[in-house]
């Protein structure tokens, strides 16, 4: 009788690890619900992140929390499951959550992709600053609804803003660095490639437990992006002369034009990606209290007179490009051959909103109009826009609950060998536009820079 008892109980003990087990896998996740019953033996995050491309930021697990660490700023955060105890000692953390959080404040642009390909658009509770600038048409409707709470951030009392507005509990990510409560700070964009820019999707995941869909995010983004980078290099690889490529656009605030600087910087890597060759420079005879040289007309014109292509990194290209300086952007190689375009091909605010979220549609883009995209799959152009298109109205949002659609193509591999295309290959006229919405590297507090650097 006794060994039947005891079997029993090991029956049921099993049972029990097994059931948290469970729960910790909802969905063959983590778990999205707080735990009732704590085993301080079971992993309560079986799917896990590790950062692969990125630099700035990394985590450790353990059993019951988490910690991640922001390397830019040497800030730590813990994160335990629900239902769980934080570890007793806290002190040493810059912020403790539990997770899943359930409510998160924004403050900066290029956050808002990042957290709708998560699907967690719905928890966004509260925006700090400026909100004009802001192109997701669901983020819009929430914000026209009154679903998220639309704060100031220049009152003085930063700390205090979030709280003193009722949401103690939110998790604010901030894009700079500020004071408010439960802050945690993000720098994607310090990284220096692009693919370790996405992949601060994993350092997002982990305060949701979505670390299995980030994993999964990222996977895709990256098969895509490196799958164009070898298809571009089998086509540019018997090129006489690489493409060449004028980046910039006038800054009007700044008295003069803004171009390419030295690399590495995102459009560095798509351009020798694609096998292009980028016009870079620091010169300008226009100084700045700021420490950046811009380009009198006169210099940007002899700069850049003898590009394939110029990408206008602005929404004003039809204003200056083909208004204001018409006259001296006549003679451009660029301009004769009809080879312009811009950064408004997914709306107006798209480029600064999405990308840092979609580099694989951007990197599909620039090979589209070099010329080194698969020319057996057709590629819209999405973000970037060639200017006899015209600018996309932002979509309207029938469902705030309707996952991210995401801009790339399916990427079909090149076998070594294949001819390249004769002659550079036009960019397919029209854009992909979104059909909900679509995320960059600016705080909606700022009016968005029209500096070729972002």
């Amino acid at each position: 009788q006794k060994s039947t008892i005891k079997s029993n109980i090991m029956k049921f003990s099993y049972h029990l690890v097994l059931l948290a087990l469970l729960q910790a896998s909802v969905n063959g996740n983590n778990s999205q619900e707080c735990v009732t019953s704590v085993d301080a033996a079971v992993d309560y995050f079986p799917e896990k992140v590790q950062p692969t491309e990125s630099e700035q930021w990394s985590i450790e697990y353990q059993n019951t929390y988490k910690v991640v660490t922001n390397s830019w700023v040497n800030k730590t955060y813990l994160l335990y499951q629900c239902g769980t105890d934080a570890p007793q000692d806290v002190s040493q953390y810059d912020g403790v959550f539990s997770v899943p959080v359930q409510g998160i404040s924004l403050s900066s642009t290029p956050q808002v992709t990042f957290i709708e390909l998560l699907s967690r658009r719905t928890s966004i509770e509260a925006w700090v600053g400026s909100f004009g600038f802001i192109h997701s048409p669901c983020l819009n409707k929430m914000i026209d609804d009154g679903d998220v709470a639309t704060l100031k951030s220049d009152d003085g009392t930063n700390a205090t803003v979030l709280t003193g507005n009722g949401l103690d509990n939110t998790v604010f990510f901030a894009g700079g660095d500020t004071t408010f409560e439960n802050e945690v700070q993000v720098h994607a964009y310090q990284e220096n490639f692009n693919l370790a820019t996405f992949e601060w999707v994993k350092f997002y995941s982990a305060f949701f437990n979505l670390e299995k869909e980030a994993n999964e995010i990222f996977e895709a983004t990256k098969n895509r992006y490196d799958c164009t980078v070898k298809n571009a290099g089998i086509l540019s690889a018997d090129q006489e002369k690489k493409p060449t490529v004028l980046w910039g656009s006038f800054c009007a605030s700044c008295g003069g034009w803004s171009v390419a600087k030295s690399c590495p910087e995102y459009y560095c890597e798509f351009a020798e990606s694609c096998g292009a060759s980028l016009l870079t420079t620091e010169a300008g005879s226009v100084t700045t209290s700021w420490g950046v040289n811009y380009m009198t007309t006169e210099e940007f014109v002899e700069f850049g007179k003898d590009a394939d292509h110029f990408i206008y990194t602005a929404g004003d290209v039809l204003t200056t490009v083909y208004g204001t300086f018409k006259d001296e952007f006549a003679n451009m190689t660029a301009v004769l051959n009809n080879e312009v375009y811009d950064t408004a091909g997914a709306g107006p605010n798209s480029w600064f909103e999405q990308r840092l979220a979609e580099p694989d549609a951007i990197l599909q883009d620039f090979c589209t109009i070099v010329g080194t995209e698969n020319p057996a799959v057709l590629h819209k152009l999405s973000f970037l826009r060639h200017v006899d298109d015209i600018i996309p109205v932002n979509g309207v949002c029938t469902d705030i609950n309707t996952p991210l659609e995401t801009l790339g193509t399916n990427c079909e591999a090149l076998s070594q060998g294949t001819d390249a295309p004769q002659g550079e290959t036009d960019a397919p006229q029209g854009t992909n536009a979104p059909q909900g919405e679509t995320d960059a590297p600016v705080l909606t507090t700022d009016t968005p820079a029209d500096s070729a650097t972002e």
